[in-house]
């Protein structure tokens, strides 16, 4: 379950440039897997805020954002002996986004690629070490009435601490 908002404002008219603010509020179950057999399921409950600034054009999106997300990890079934943890990470975000699809939902032809970083900068704390980056693209082939749709993901995850938070976050 998700609920965000996003203001997404041009600094002029026909301008490439804009400034985007945006907050997230999610909740989910994880599960966690030891090998094969699953271990114990957590509710990760995240809260989001982020203002960021990028260009825009007609081949897609860069954005650099300042972010905080607040993370709430919560036993349910399972390692129920575990401790809540909770965890605030701040830091940059920067965003490539080349999208060719012709329809977001259903795409009968185009391509999507998305790559990501983020690096924390939170001072003082185990935290600042906590780096993510991934890559996430689609294609959309169609030949006919039938269209066959691709996609893959990857992320690379380096926490730098041993918080339960920024593990299943």
């Amino acid at each position: 379950r998700s609920v965000s908002t996003e203001w997404f404002q041009p600094l002029g008219v026909g301008s490439a440039a804009y400034v985007q603010p945006r907050q997230q509020i999610s909740q989910e179950p994880r599960t966690v897997y030891l090998g094969d057999q699953a271990v114990g399921e957590f509710s990760i409950r995240r809260t989001e805020m982020e203002l960021g600034v990028g260009l825009q054009g007609r081949l897609g999106d860069l954005r650099l954002a300042w972010l905080q997300s607040d993370l709430t990890v919560t036993p349910n079934v399972g390692l129920t002996q575990i401790a809540p943890s909770q965890t605030r990470l701040q830091g940059l975000r920067l965003r490539g986004l080349y999208d060719q699809l012709d329809d977001p939902d259903f795409p009968r032809s185009g391509s999507v690629l998305s790559v990501e970083a983020f690096a924390a900068r939170t001072p003082s704390s185990d935290e600042s070490r906590y780096q993510r980056w991934g890559v996430e693209g689609a294609t959309a082939l169609s030949r006919g009435d039938h269209t066959l749709r691709l996609s893959a993901r990857w992320d690379f995850i380096n926490a730098g601490t041993d918080s339960l938070a920024d593990v299943l976050g």
